[in-house]
């Protein structure tokens, strides 16, 4: 089975944890692998090293990519030990024109030492907490424009009910330098892991201010 455990390209929805929890039972049961896309979701996203921890999922592959090079173009497979040791004795090939680059290397791994050494995963998540909290006092406030908060870690979204504001809501905070992503009728937020508490009370208070005196 092969699985985003979020779907990130826009909305962000996060499938149902019984649901991901039954489909990996059911398919490790007859043999089958389980491989998790961790690209988008993977590196502290979610607030945790990678989005299958959210739920009772052990993949056999994953897939890191993104966050791993920060900035520079580097992804990767990681797979279980039973893999590995099915690849050393069965001569695994394969090959491609380029591959196994020393300085994306050296640069992926400095990036890992140092999400570890600032404990960045954990800042991480307690940032995304206080972001998620200030988008559902929001939603309190003007539950009548905005209709969900849907958020995981530094992976947030906001859905309103009419696609016309949320579309006006997205210039509003273009304008205002706030690079953020739109789908339909969802405000979608991603920001930087190292994002400040003082740069989201920012964004919050523009919303404030739109969802208070613009009318659509």
């Amino acid at each position: 089975m092969y699985s985003r455990t979020i779907s990130a390209s826009g909305i962000v929805k996060f499938p149902d944890k019984i649901l991901i929890k039954t489909l990996g039972e059911k398919i490790k049961s007859t043999g089958g692998l389980l491989i998790s896309n961790e690209v988008t979701a993977g590196f502290g996203r979610t607030g945790k090293w990678f989005g299958f921890e959210h739920y009772e999922f052990s993949p056999d592959i994953i897939s890191v990519g993104k966050a791993l090079g920060n900035g520079y173009p580097i992804s990767g497979v990681c797979v279980s030990k039973a893999i590995s040791d099915e690849f050393c004795k069965n001569s695994f090939r394969y090959a491609q024109s380029h591959q196994n680059d020393p300085l994306g290397c050296a640069i992926g791994i400095a990036i890992i030492e140092y999400y570890i050494s600032e404990n960045i995963i954990a800042k991480a998540n307690e940032t995304g907490l206080y972001f998620s909290k200030s988008l559902h006092n929001l939603l309190e406030a003007y539950n009548s424009d905005i209709k969900e908060i849907r958020a995981r870690g530094m992976m947030l979204s906001m859905e309103l009910y009419s696609t016309e504001k949320a579309e006006a809501l997205y210039s509003y905070l273009l304008e205002k330098r706030f690079l953020i992503g739109l789908k339909q009728n969802t405000i979608r937020f991603m920001p930087p892991l190292v994002i400040t508490k003082n740069q989201i009370e920012s964004l919050i208070e523009h919303i404030d201010f739109f969802c208070k005196n613009i009318k659509i």
